[in-house]
């Protein structure tokens, strides 16, 4: 028979044969909690490298692969002739123009982005920007900053104001 010998609000002290059982069934218990309040929580949305090896990393065969998950986005350029799956993104940062420099094409995506002059299914970008709310937007140029993180600030502020 299991006897509680003590106990605060993180941690019960239970001796005796049953022991391991209660202990296991708290335990299951406190992941099911955890488990639920992560589901009714929003994902933040991120942005992570589509590099073969980052792909990897994560578990994920290659771009295709990872593309079946609904909840991941390339937002790249078309790269289908180099990488199967690499589908041109409408969030892919149109200044490719290696002479202005990184910071400056980053710069231009998100002036681009607030212009709402872009139109796609009758929407400009920045109307359809919470389509990517809680997704994991997949790129070439992480771990450097890039316009993906443009696009997470952006959602970020949009959240803040409403």
């Amino acid at each position: 028979m299991a006897e509680c010998v003590g106990s605060t609000e993180q941690n019960v002290e239970v001796r005796g044969t049953n022991a391991d059982t209660i202990v296991s069934e708290n335990r299951t218990t406190n992941q099911k909690r955890d488990q639920k309040r992560q589901m009714q929580r929003p994902r933040p949305t991120r942005v992570v490298s589509v590099k073969k090896r980052s792909l990897n990393h994560m578990g994920f065969k290659d771009l295709e692969h990872w593309l079946e998950d609904t909840n991941n986005i390339y937002i790249g350029r078309d790269m289908t002739h180099y990488v199967p799956g690499a589908v041109g993104s409408k969030w892919q940062n149109p200044f490719k123009d290696e002479k202005l420099g990184k910071e400056k094409r980053v710069e231009l995506y998100e002036e681009y982005i607030l212009s709402d002059t872009k139109t796609y299914d009758g929407k400009t970008l920045l109307e359809s920007i919470e389509e990517l709310q809680g997704k994991t937007l997949g790129c070439w140029c992480k771990p450097e900053f890039c316009h993906g993180d443009v696009l997470v600030q952006i959602l970020m502020r949009l959240k803040k104001s409403s």
